[in-house]
């Protein structure tokens, strides 16, 4: 699969182009050299051509403009290189174009500068697809585009107004999707019941799934089966469902004690286990909260790249909960700074609020900072002591 959108470009994917000859489409289009300098170009600024391009790429499914690639009928033919132009200068230029013309500011893309195996350089913009949009274009007409099979279209009255209404919608769509996720895994309603020994949730989910979704067939879900590993376990068993492909592990009596499920738009729903057996002292068992932070940082990894591998790339929002956990005092390693009696969690479906991450929003590892730096307030803490101000771990 071609990057089209967030991963960084090589000269491999490069001669893939032009031995594949992919032609340009909604993610993709060929460029033999950069924009002129206002004044440069006959008719149309070729600075106001640059802006409809982008601004069209993110308000619909973000995808890349490759400068340095001659085609013919919209095939890429030869990576012509763009000579000894300073691109680095032109990034800047570039740069500064979008962040000076464009409303709402748009700030999800990237430059790559690389030399492909004949030893041409290109210039590749990745634009991923926008949170915020629709983008409108304040220099010149002022006007939206998006993209289609035919390259960048005028939006028109209608299309402005339903993407506006659409693009405000995000968020609600998701903290619904969220609460009725909640609610099946907590009333063993779905297809995977969870066992109700005190449960981390974790939902990765892609601004794509509630904008324009994709619907991947199941063939494709399972190539991701290496980066779906669920938390909290050694081992697992392959789960094919309505709802997409999942790996779990559980008891021969069909209980699921842990799992990770890949829906067929790209979301990413998984379980950790987080309570400590009760005892005297805690008859309602511990919340260990280290061992979800640990999981979560061991097994994020894999699931970006789950979601690299379906072409799916920023930004994403990240959600947290608790489940079955009503009445359980956080457990505090005693190796961490902080070691006072903390407020026990008092329900038994426990929400922290959502985190937007990826490209310009920061790492996915500071919004789990941010997210438990809440659940650290929550439960009477100022800061939580397993952090760095970067979102890494600190070490015990």
């Amino acid at each position: 699969m071609l990057p089209f959108q967030f991963r960084e470009w090589t000269a491999s994917d490069l001669d893939n182009l032009i031995s594949a000859k992919p032609a340009e489409n909604r993610q993709i289009e060929y460029k033999s050299e950069l924009p002129k300098q206002p004044g440069e170009s006959k008719g149309k600024p070729a600075d106001l051509e640059f802006l409809e391009d982008a601004s069209a790429f993110a308000n619909a499914a973000g995808g890349v403009i490759i400068f340095g690639i001659r085609e013919e009928n919209g095939e890429p033919v030869e990576i012509c290189g763009l000579g000894s132009a300073d691109l680095d200068a032109e990034k800047r230029r570039l740069s500064q174009l979008l962040d000076a013309n464009l409303d709402p500011v748009f700030r999800t893309y990237e430059f790559d500068i690389v030399t492909a195996s004949n030893g041409n350089r290109v210039l590749i913009l990745r634009l991923a697809q926008s949170p915020n949009y629709p983008h409108m274009i304040t220099k010149g007409t002022k006007n939206f585009y998006t993209r289609g099979a035919a390259g960048k279209v005028p939006m028109d009255a209608a299309d402005v107004r339903n993407a506006f209404l659409s693009a405000g919608a995000v968020e609600e769509r998701i903290n619904a999707f969220v609460d009725q996720r909640l609610e099946i895994v907590a009333s063993k309603k779905g297809a995977l019941p969870l066992a109700n020994k005190g449960n981390a949730i974790l939902h990765i989910l892609p601004v794509s799934a509630f904008q324009r979704p994709i619907r991947f067939p199941m063939d494709e879900l399972k190539k991701q089966h290496d980066f779906l590993r669920p938390m909290s376990t050694s081992g697992w068993d392959d789960h094919v469902l309505l709802e997409g492909y999942a790996q779990g592990g559980g008891d021969e009596n069909g209980e699921i004690y842990t799992y990770a499920l890949l829906f067929r738009d790209g979301c990413i729903e998984a379980t950790c286990n987080c309570a400590n057996r009760p005892t005297d002292k805690y008859p309602k068992g511990l919340f260990n909260e280290g061992h979800v932070i640990d999981q979560i940082f061991d097994h994020m990894p894999g699931y970006e790249k789950a979601l690299e591998g379906l072409g799916i790339y920023p930004p994403f929002f990240m959600s947290i909960s608790v489940l079955n956990c009503s009445g359980m005092t956080v457990w505090v390693d005693p190796s961490r700074p902080f070691r006072k009696r903390l407020r026990p969690i008092d329900n038994d479906i426990f929400r922290l609020p959502i985190v937007e991450f990826g490209g310009a929003s920061g790492t996915w590892q500071n919004a789990v900072r941010e997210v438990f730096e809440l659940f650290a307030n929550y439960t009477g803490r100022p800061h939580h002591p397993m952090f760095n101000e970067d979102g890494t771990l600190r070490s015990k």
